[in-house]
């Protein structure tokens, strides 16, 4: 947005990318010249700028020349420009740099790359944050998103200059043409549902896109476990699966050799007495090479029979061991939902206490106006009948 949408302008006097290719030239400067930039160290040093973040403080002499491979090279140009424009300033107005006086930033190019500065900060904190290497940086994408779009749209600039009017709104544009393809990512959701610190999607403050966002998420999640599930189902049983082909190949071959052997001992159980003795020690070689073949094929039978019992019952125990992980993963979670509702329950008992109460009070001021109604029926009554005519 800063250089190919400002390549084209023809005001020379406001456009943003002469702005840039001006700061490209005096960072160039510093840059090929030794004296300059000992200069520039000894005015920061006098100037006495102070910075609290370290990575600031390492490069503080230093002005940043913007790289097209590099992440948020503009944005940390335009800082260093701006950090130091004083330094910049004390050393081009000495009079042996007067030839230049041409590359000094005016006062209005300053506001402006302020303003710059204030919009792409929030973008260079996110690249940082995704840029790290110690977390997951999947679950903070959705936050960072409506953050920055919250951000974006309550920006306002402080001047009045139309390029930079320009430029915001631009840059809104294409902003929210990038967060509308971000938003289309379905994973970003359950990732972020996984995640303790943005579980409940604080971060969005429309409700009822919040709420739609959970059901989402909370849908996914459970379509990818699932899915999970049936792998690691589908992967256990294809393992066992290629163990018990082993096994049926393995006894196969051990009912061959033991019918070899059983051939051989009935064979060789019984020799002429006219044979030589090389036959009769042939006849042993042959009974001890059989029987040492038996051994060994019974042996890789007994391990594979045993390998695929302890695998079965190893296979058992973990699907119980998932199972009662998940019915105290089930009952944990309803506690803890219980829990989120223990203030609302407690308010709900004090409001039926009240109800309870008032409820008490007008039920004793129905009961006295009854006994008062009753008590002027019989009153009445009693009147009725003083007043009746006596018969004589």
């Amino acid at each position: 947005v800063l250089v190919k949408e400002n390549e084209q302008s023809t005001d020379e006097n406001h456009c943003v990318f002469i702005i840039l290719k001006k700061c490209r030239k005096l960072i160039g400067l510093f840059k090929h010249c030794n004296k300059l930039s000992a200069q520039l160290v000894n005015c920061v040093e006098l100037n006495n700028i102070k910075i609290d973040n370290q990575e600031d403080k390492c490069s503080i002499n230093k002005l940043k020349q913007d790289i097209a491979t590099r992440w948020n090279s503009i944005f940390l140009m335009l800082q260093s420009v701006f950090k130091l424009s004083k330094s910049i300033k004390d050393v081009i107005i000495k009079p042996e740099n007067k030839e230049n006086k041409d590359l000094l930033l005016k006062s209005w190019e300053l506001e402006i790359i302020c303003e710059l500065i204030d919009l792409l900060e929030p973008i260079h904190a996110f690249t940082k944050i995704l840029s790290r290497s110690k977390y997951t940086s999947c679950p903070i994408i959705l936050p960072a998103i409506y953050k920055l779009t919250y951000y974006f749209a309550n920006f306002k600039s402080e001047s009045n200059n139309s390029t930079i009017m320009n430029l915001i709104i631009k840059f809104k544009d294409n902003f929210n043409q990038r967060c509308e393809d971000f938003l289309k990512i379905e994973k970003l959701c359950p990732a972020t549902y996984l995640a303790p610190r943005f579980c409940s999607f604080k971060f969005i403050s429309n409700k009822t896109a919040k709420i739609s966002c959970i059901k989402k998420a909370h849908s996914l999640v459970v379509q990818l476990s699932h899915e999970l599930q049936l792998t690691q189902t589908s992967l256990q049983l294809s393992s066992q699966e290629s163990d018990i082909k082993k096994v049926k190949e393995t006894k196969k071959v051990f009912d061959k050799v033991s019918y070899e052997v059983d051939s051989a001992r009935i064979r060789n159980s019984q020799l002429l007495k006219t044979c030589k003795p090389s036959d009769g020690e042939e006849a042993i070689n042959i009974l001890i090479a059989t029987q040492s073949c038996f051994n060994h094929t019974a042996l890789d039978y007994t391990f594979l029979v045993k390998s695929l019992q302890s695998k079965r019952r190893f296979y058992i125990l973990s699907q119980v061991a998932v199972f009662l992980n998940a019915t105290s993963t089930y009952h944990k979670r309803a506690n803890e939902s219980f829990d989120k509702f223990q203030p609302d329950q407690e308010e709900l008992s004090r409001e039926l206490e009240i109800l309870q109460k008032t409820f008490t009070v007008k039920l004793k001021e129905m009961d006295d106006r009854h006994s008062l109604v009753r008590l002027k029926d019989v009153e009445h009554d009693n009147n009725l009948v003083d007043n009746l005519p006596v018969n004589k």
